[in-house]
């Protein structure tokens, strides 16, 4: 929540992003690297000023919704 906050000071919009499958490289096999597809997703940007003050009030909530919706549909791809 505290980085949060400090983009709401900031003015600054938040970017979502999802990572999916980066356990291929490494955890799935350590010590070895292997080769496997990645995918990074960067979402839309999200703009305080446009959303709900309930939405404001639980921005983390909000943010970690957003970053699921676009794991779980980048997980069919895989």
């Amino acid at each position: 929540e505290g980085s949060f906050r400090m983009a709401e000071k900031a003015r600054c919009p938040i970017i979502p992003v999802s990572i999916n499958n980066s356990r291929g490289i490494w955890e799935d096999h350590m010590p070895f690297m292997k080769k496997t597809h990645v995918i990074i997703e960067f979402g839309k940007p999200i703009h305080l000023d446009t959303l709900s003050k309930e939405d404001r009030k639980f921005l983390g909530a909000y943010v970690s919704a957003e970053i699921k919706r676009m794991y779980d549909h980048n997980k069919t791809l895989i």
